[in-house]
């Protein structure tokens, strides 16, 4: 695994990035983005909450790939006034990693899941993720100044 500082919002094309998530969609449909990195991918991309929010209802709590933009949805919460949920992290990492086999993405730049926003400490989650990394390069940052690379 590899960590270094990055700009997620300049990766090159064949980079696809996650936006660390909840699972809690509003009343209006939209999913609940109110801070980090889901804050700036919903204020960046007009539609992308709704869109997130409608999967959601269907398909709860997975890692959910947008093509059109080459985002990825990586749960870290069940609700985002809870602290993320190491449990649910490990999943949506084993699940992320399948994704990125079958559908031959060749990097993924990952924000540090759960750290943050999320009160997890990042030796923690790296213990459960680093099980997954039987992948291509999956590359993370800390939430709040997007930096940390690891693959």
């Amino acid at each position: 695994m590899r960590e270094m500082q990055i700009d997620i919002w300049t990766a090159p094309s064949h980079v696809w990035r996650c936006v660390t998530t909840n699972k809690c969609v509003k009343s209006n449909g939209e999913a609940v983005m109110g801070r980090g990195i889901a804050k700036q991918v919903r204020d960046r991309y007009p539609g992308f909450a709704k869109k997130l929010g409608h999967i959601l209802t269907l398909y709860d709590g997975h890692v959910i790939l947008f093509p059109e933009i080459q985002w990825i949805a990586f749960p870290t919460k069940r609700d985002w006034r809870e602290n993320s949920n190491l449990d649910l992290i490990e999943a949506s990492a084993r699940e992320l990693s399948a994704y990125i086999n079958a559908n031959q993405i060749p990097e993924v730049w990952l924000p540090r899941p759960g750290c943050s926003n999320g009160g997890l400490y990042w030796h923690d989650v790296k213990s459960v993720i680093g099980t997954e990394q039987k992948t291509p390069p999956l590359v993370g940052g800390d939430e709040c100044d997007l930096g940390k690379i690891f693959q």
